[in-house]
């Protein structure tokens, strides 16, 4: 028990446990009041509590920072301890060292054990000053949120701890220039802030090149205080963005669906199940704003509405819009989201087969919620048909920006929810909070008209991306109390929409499936030791998304085929040292064993070295081991195929094979696959739950689902291999 105490709080060997037993008890003691724990952290934390209870702890006074100099930084929590008084028997006692302590623990669950910047503040702000902050018996049973809302607002001197960002920044990487973010191909904008907006960069290619977090709006910033000013709220915005992209719920604050409940008993009740209400004609075309807004079209009173009963007339191809048709007979309505899909800059398929590649379209049609559907016939009826066709929904609504922000503050006014810092961009973020990780991320973006470094790999056909959205919608809606109407037969054979197959929004040089099928079979059909190997390449590329690098196998010492994984050093973004996590799956392991056995007893036979690299090619010009690499990749499929296919869309096929399969999609899971980040946020902090091995499972499991196809090829594939053995 002592060893896992010691290892819990990182105690070094110049610090005991005897001089630490009380304050550590305490710590444990108000963790149990504060922190939302399990049943086992509870019942270890107990156990904790009586083997330092039962220490004869020695009575060390609190020291200065002085004396603990050389432990500040490596230690800040365990150092911050020794600056407090040794606390007394009575845990509930109202006075001064245990609100220092309980406001300890609030920084201990969401600063960690080694943010030295978080405990500095912290010890300025109440252990220096020693001034009284909020009572014991509030400090242990409020969030550490409502906690830094209480210090702000009872405080001003307080203002500046910043102890609600779960996770300080990393150190960042040099800021790249204004002259490469202005070449870049293409910049990936995402608002994160009214006056801060995350710009990501990435080439035709796909490949990311910087990040970098910028002002937004026009802000006059002349003078040193509003410059100061802005580099605090920017600081604050990163760390909120990073906490968001990690997950936690002290991130960029979202309504919890039963907050989305109560907002919607104040404002239209109508909309709630088991409610005989009506819904007023005058809120109508709030709540459709609204209920756009959640859904994640972020300026609705923009888009243009098409009636499709009306003369058509030419739309212009940036413009988004919403097609309707008005049904006299039922007086219902089907409608459908008209946006833009060409958002990208992408290098072209080129000259090559149509029959090879999925076609691009430069449009999707996205299918509206029945909720959404039901207010948009209500609206649209009450209108003359002359002034709701070809013009933006805010001229058909008469309503423009700032009537509806004037409607949903009166609205939340009259609800609890600004009590709990719940405003109006938390209730549009709710949706998109709830389905964080279970909607693509590059799905949303198509709604929300933006991109990401993803969005340059996926490829998916509309009907699926408006199935996936309506699904988690349809959950949303379970979870808030909303009516969720079902179209009946008729309608649904009425206004079923004919999914376009190889018609897809997206990747524009994604490989169908076909394609694959029969490339594998001729590459099979020809059993040499480069054949197969270039099979076995082009199988883990497509299931593991490996970049098309001069070296995209690691050496033997980089690779476990008994667990399925490998690192790669095929992208440094954070220092020179840095490699990928690569998951294979079993067919693909059982692939790199037969092969490594059948070039080692080809390399034996001609007296010739063993192969480095886990998987590579024999060049008998050269008499050497080759990798391959991107340059060689290309070769040989237009030699194979007579076609310009590129290394690239490998990497592509694996991103859609994932997307489509049966299994339950995490966009964890999809970012692990392709090794994408946002915001400094890694594989271990997005499973920070789970070991690297189970999150490692968790993505070999979806990728077996689909493997299976190739099952009987991978088996010819070892078949050879094991005669050439």
């Amino acid at each position: 028990m002592k060893l896992k105490i010691l290892e819990l709080f990182h105690v070094q060997e110049h610090f005991t446990l005897l001089e630490l037993a009380t304050r550590l008890k305490r710590i444990l003691q108000y963790n149990i009041e504060i922190a939302p724990l399990t049943r086992f952290e509870i019942s270890q934390s107990q156990e904790m509590i009586e083997f330092l209870s039962q220490v004869t702890a020695a009575a060390v006074p609190k020291r200065t920072r002085a004396e603990l100099h050389n432990h500040l930084k490596s230690q800040s929590f365990v150092a911050t301890l020794f600056l407090l008084d040794e606390p007394d028997g009575d845990l509930y006692a109202e006075n001064l060292l245990n609100q220092q302590y309980a406001l300890l623990t609030h920084m201990y669950c969401v600063r960690g054990l080694h943010d030295y910047t978080a405990y500095l503040q912290f010890y300025r702000s109440f252990i220096e000053s020693a001034v009284p902050v909020l009572p014991l018996h509030q400090l242990l049973h409020l969030t550490t949120r409502e906690v830094h809302q209480r210090l702000s607002s009872t405080a001003t001197q307080l203002q500046e701890l910043r102890i609600v960002a779960p996770f300080s920044l990393k150190a960042q990487r040099s800021k790249p220039s204004t002259k490469a973010l202005l070449l870049a191909d293409n910049h990936h904008v995402q608002k994160i802030d009214d006056d801060i907006e995350f710009v990501e960069t990435s080439d035709e290619a796909g490949e990311s090149s910087c990040s970098v977090a910028r002002l937004a709006s026009e802000l006059s910033l002349s003078t040193e205080q509003q410059r100061r000013k802005f580099r605090f709220k920017i600081a604050g915005a990163q760390r909120a963005y990073y906490a968001f992209e990690n997950g936690t719920p002290l991130g960029m604050q979202a309504a919890l669906p039963i907050e989305i409940n109560e907002f919607l008993q104040h404002c239209a009740p109508g909309l709630l199940r088991n409610s005989t209400a009506p819904l007023a004609f005058v809120d109508a075309g709030y709540i459709l704003l609204f209920l756009l807004q959640l859904f994640g079209v972020p300026m609705p009173l923009q888009l243009m509405l098409d009636n499709q009963l009306a003369e058509r007339l030419p739309a212009e191809q940036s413009q988004n819009f919403i097609t309707y048709k008005l049904e006299r007979e039922g007086c219902f309505i089907s409608a459908e989201l008209n946006l833009r899909a060409d958002l990208l800059q992408t290098r072209s398929p080129g000259d090559t087969d149509e029959r090879i590649h999925f076609v691009a379209s430069s449009r999707l049609q996205l299918s509206l919620p029945s909720t959404i559907l039901e207010l948009l016939n209500t609206t649209l009826r009450g209108i003359d048909s002359s002034a709701r066709h070809n013009c933006t929904l805010q001229k058909a609504l008469d309503i423009d920006v700032e009537d509806y922000r004037r409607w949903l503050n009166t609205k939340l006014k009259a609800t609890s929810l600004p009590l709990r810092g719940i405003g109006i961009a938390a209730l549009h973020r709710a949706f998109l909070q709830y389905s964080k990780h279970t909607i693509p991320a590059t799905y949303r973006a198509f709604l929300a008209q933006t991109t990401l470094v993803q969005s340059h790999y996926v490829s998916a056909e509309p009907h699926l991306i408006s199935s996936t959205m309506l699904r988690a919608w349809r959950d949303f809606c379970a979870e808030t109390g909303m009516r969720w109407s079902h179209i009946d037969a008729q309608e649904t054979a009425k206004f079923a929409v004919t999914r376009q197959y190889h018609c897809e929004v997206g990747s524009k040089i994604t490989l169908r499936a076909e394609l694959l099928a029969a490339l594998y079979q001729v590459l099979l059909a020809e059993p040499d030791l480069n054949t197969i190997a270039f099979y076995i390449y082009l199988r883990i590329a497509s299931t593991s998304a490996l970049r098309p690098v001069l070296e995209p196998f690691s050496g033997l010492s980089n690779l476990n085929v008994e667990a399925g994984y490998m690192t790669v050093a095929d992208k440094r973004v954070h220092h020179s040292d840095e490699r990928r996590f690569v998951v294979l799956t079993s067919s693909a392991c059982q692939l790199l064993s037969a092969w490594r056995n059948a070039a080692v007893f080809y390399a034996l036979r001609g007296l010739l070295p063993s192969p480095a690299h886990a998987l590579m090619w024999f060049d008998d010009d050269t008499r050497q081991w080759q990798h391959f690499a991107r340059k060689t990749v290309d070769s040989l499929l237009h030699q194979r195929t007579n076609q310009l296919l590129r290394s690239h869309s490998f990497r592509h096929v694996a991103a859609r094979r994932f997307l489509i399969s049966t299994g339950r999609f995490d966009q964890r899971l999809l970012n692990f696959l392709m090794n994408h980040s946002k915001a400094g946020v890694g594989l271990l902090d997005r499973f920070s739950a789970l070991s690297p091995d189970r999150a490692a499972d968790l993505l070999r499991q979806q990728m077996e689902l689909y493997e299976l196809e190739y099952a009987e090829l991978d088996a010819k594939a070892l078949m050879h291999l094991e005669a050439l053995a």
